[in-house]
């Protein structure tokens, strides 16, 4: 399944033992599972606001992320893990758009800085 995301940041880790043998690595991504910011009401009032979604992704794939933030799409994919719990991976980032906020009078409009989707 394709989905548009804000990707908000991307980082890389590298992470060693005492030794300096590396025991992991991998591109660390934070996304919000929406293709705009508009404001939305939240009728039961338990939370305010978009709840950022973080994915872990192999070393290399910092390197695909051209332009941060942006709008991206992604393929998501499904599993259910030992629990019971299911899960959303997202993969294969691809640039959309770049999202600048910078001086912006309105998100989603196109007087601001971000791309009207629909």
């Amino acid at each position: 399944m394709t989905q548009n995301v804000i990707v908000l940041s991307v980082s890389r880790y590298q992470i060693a033992d005492d030794s300096g043998k590396t025991t992991a690595e991998g591109t660390s991504v934070r996304y919000l599972m929406a293709d705009e910011l508009t404001h939305k009401e939240n009728e039961q009032r338990t939370a305010k606001g978009f709840a950022p979604a973080k994915c872990n992704l192999p070393y290399g794939a910092y390197e695909k992320f051209s332009t941060v933030p942006g709008l991206y799409s992604t393929e998501l994919s499904y599993s259910v893990d030992s629990k019971g719990v299911a899960k959303i991976t997202p993969s294969e980032f691809t640039l959309i758009s770049p999202l600048n906020l910078a001086g912006s009078k309105g998100l989603g409009k196109s007087t601001g800085g971000f791309p009207a989707t629909k």
